[in-house]
């Protein structure tokens, strides 16, 4: 765990050890967020574990015809000594709560189809909607998640967990899209 006051020191070191599986947002990008205030700290008797950062979506998604209702989650990640002890699960219960009393009923995040963070957000409640071809030179195709806030209540986030290993892609998800074929059947803004 981690005892320091700079959460975007925390924020960016930790994004950089976990690229692989984070992606990556220029220094900047992690500025902005901090400073409109979205982003979740979780934390370990009361030391730094990890981070969530969110948004709330401007323009339509697949997912989720109305951005009003939606709340985005573009990065999360739990230091790997801190994991498996409800550090996240406390942190993802406190962004849907606050989500709610934003208005927002609809968490969403897209997840690479072979992290291992998958079974938290199945595990989470999460459910696997839609999934897309990446657009780096791997390619690695991406998972969109989303849980429904109005059928599970923020208290019930993390319970109970399915058995490891559980990630059910449902066979009439439509094939993976280039990320220009996913834009173009957006609605204009």
């Amino acid at each position: 765990m981690h005892r320091t006051p700079d959460i975007l020191t925390f924020v960016d070191s930790l994004q950089k050890s976990h690229r692989q599986n984070l992606g990556f947002l220029p220094k900047q990008a992690l500025q902005e967020y901090i400073a409109r205030k979205q982003f979740n700290i979780a934390t370990i008797n009361n030391e730094t574990a990890g981070y969530f950062l969110w948004r709330n979506p401007s323009r339509p998604s697949p997912a989720h015809p109305n951005p009003s209702t939606t709340r985005s989650i573009i990065q999360a990640c739990v230091m790997p000594d801190a994991r498996r002890q409800r550090a996240a699960t406390k942190t993802l219960r406190i962004l849907a709560g606050n989500a709610l009393r934003d208005g927002r009923t609809n968490l969403q995040l897209w997840s690479g189809e072979n992290n291992e963070a998958n079974e938290f957000w199945l595990a989470s409640g999460f459910r696997v909607i839609a999934r897309r071809l990446g657009t780096n030179r791997i390619h690695k195709i991406h998972l969109l998640w989303t849980m429904d806030l109005t059928q599970t209540r923020p208290e019930q986030v993390g319970t109970p967990a399915p058995p490891r290993n559980a990630i059910f892609i449902p066979p009439w998800l439509p094939p993976c899209k280039s990320r220009q074929q996913h834009l173009a059947q957006l609605p204009d803004p």
